[in-house]
């Protein structure tokens, strides 16, 4: 049996995703550094066949692979994270085996995307932060555009790391904004880049359309709904319930085409975020292209269909590697549905409201266990210092998901205990 092997997992992904692999034929083995994971994620983990490695250098990563692999023994290399796109594709091209669309290396840039399609875009500026000229020419932009609200991204970034709001409006205050949170933010070395862009705020609805496409032809599944705090996602509602976010689908559908058409993408899942302006007219702030949403979106879109987390995953995969699974694509491929058609589900991403060390959860096994349908685990152990929910998405403690009436009914009693100078303080989740 030939081998499919994962760049690193999903915080959710790895019992679905080998569960996948097996449902195609292959059997699954996961590139990661187990030490690095926690929770119900590590637990799972340990149940697969490992290859340890540094998953942010592809160099180290083909090492360990040839260490216990021949090449003539793997079927793909693919990854459910967005931060690995890139590694995933050097692997495979370099190994000589099948991996994801190389016109991923163009569009897992914001900025890249933002050239593409500018009519779908907000208004923004990508700067070298190396180069003076660059830094002369957003002056010169920002003069050109006063009385706007900005917010800073990494050009290349994942989970909200490195992003954040900016407070100043004269051109000057606002520039030495920009060089103070450049030099203060360390990115991880494998989103480590000079280039940043600075974008203008769009402060409505957020939502993302998810789907995929074959052959260059989009094939949509419907429109999540999202809700944050401040900067961390924490709600996501499949499909959407607001009806005018609906009308905006076809803008959604054309942005989407021009993307694919331009950049050359030919297959693969998308998971496309989209704010809507003060027009009610939805902007694409981000193209997400070449995996399934994280979180908790697996396990929604698989009970809004009717199908299992395997189906789901192992179709995502056929998608991706249409050489090496593609003859199964359209027997996995879901029943695609209007909105209305479909299970109405929530997802629950939630943390603590302020930072400290996380000593229980409670409420969230035990009520989840007696309700069809619902997902609960755990993402970090008792013990672990914890930053406070709206920084990034990096202050998950864990995930509910299932029929929106269950999911509200156990977080709404479910509560986190939190550490903060020798004393324990009983928290609501914080979502």
């Amino acid at each position: 049996m030939k081998k499919l092997i994962f760049i690193e997992t999903s915080d959710l992904g790895t019992r679905y995703c080998a569960d996948a692999a097996q449902l195609l034929g292959f059997e699954p083995i996961f590139v990661t550094r187990i030490n690095s994971h926690q929770g119900d994620t590590k637990l799972q983990l340990l149940e697969q066949s490992l290859i340890e490695a540094d998953t942010t250098d592809a160099e180290k990563i083909i090492l360990a692979i040839n260490e216990q692999l021949k090449s003539e023994e793997i079927a793909g290399i693919v990854t459910f994270l967005d931060s690995r796109l890139s590694v995933a594709i050097e692997v495979g091209a370099k190994i000589g085996v099948e991996t994801l669309d190389h016109s991923l290396l163009l569009i897992k840039s914001k900025a890249e995307v933002q050239k593409l399609i500018p009519e779908y875009s907000p208004t923004s500026f990508l700067l070298d932060a190396k180069c003076e000229n660059s830094w002369v020419n957003l002056n010169q932009f920002l003069d050109q555009h006063s009385n706007s609200k900005w917010i800073l991204k990494p050009a290349l970034t994942a989970g909200a790391f490195g992003m954040g709001y900016l407070n100043h409006e004269s051109t000057p205050l606002l520039v030495d904004e920009i060089r103070k949170a450049i030099d203060s933010i360390q990115l991880p070395k494998h989103l480590s880049n000079p280039k940043w862009l600075i974008q203008q705020c769009v402060e409505g609805d957020l939502v993302s359309l998810e789907g995929f496409v074959i052959n260059g032809v989009i094939h949509k599944l419907g429109i999540t709904g999202r809700g944050k705090v401040h900067l961390t996602e924490s709600r996501v509602i499949f499909p959407s319930k607001i009806p005018y976010h609906y009308h905006q689908e076809p803008r959604m559908l054309l942005a989407l085409e021009a993307l694919v058409s331009r950049s050359g993408f030919k297959n693969g899942y998308f998971h496309t975020e989209f704010l809507f302006n003060s027009k009610q007219q939805a902007v694409l702030i981000d193209a997400n292209f070449g995996r399934i949403g994280g979180g908790s979106l697996l396990e929604q879109i698989s009970l809004s269909y009717g199908i299992s987390e395997s189906h789901l995953a192992a179709h995502v995969i056929a998608v991706g590697l249409p050489k090496t699974a593609g003859s199964l694509e359209n027997k996995l491929r879901p029943s695609v549905k209007s909105h209305h058609e479909l299970n109405d589900t929530l997802g629950v991403l939630y943390g603590a409201a302020t930072e400290g060390f996380l000593e229980s959860v409670l409420g969230t096994d035990r009520l989840s266990s007696s309700l069809e349908g619902v997902r609960a685990a755990r993402l970090l152990d008792d013990g672990q210092e914890i930053p406070a929910m709206g920084i990034n998405n990096w202050g998950w403690v864990g995930t509910l998901s299932g029929r929106t009436k269950d999911v509200e009914k156990i977080a709404q009693n479910a509560v986190v205990h939190i550490r903060r100078e020798n004393h324990i303080h009983e928290e609501p989740l914080c979502y």
